[in-house]
């Protein structure tokens, strides 16, 4: 059974700014995901996932390095997230 099966969906209702998702607008977002190569998109979530199951001393020098995203965002050089939280991160249900 589907998780909003029965009850009010998310989509369905005002976010924390009263704006809702237009169904008019479905159409429009499905061409734009479907056009975007979703499957890479998972690949590409999957592989990253991946990374965070290797072990600290693997981990360090990538968390360490300063990290520029575009061209005003950027983070420096931080400790590995303790193995317990990343395995909570990746777990899935059984």
């Amino acid at each position: 059974m589907g998780k909003y099966r029965g009850g009010p969906k998310p989509w369905e209702k005002n976010d924390a700014q009263g704006r809702r998702l237009d169904p008019g607008q479905y159409p429009e977002l499905n061409a734009t995901f479907y056009t975007a190569r979703p499957a890479e998109f998972v690949n590409m979530r999957i592989n990253v996932l991946s990374l965070i199951a290797c072990t600290d001393e693997q981990l360090a020098p990538a968390f360490g390095a300063d990290r520029k995203i575009g061209a005003a965002l950027s983070f420096g050089g931080m400790a590995v997230p303790h193995e317990e939280e990343r395995q909570r991160y990746i777990q899935t249900r059984q």
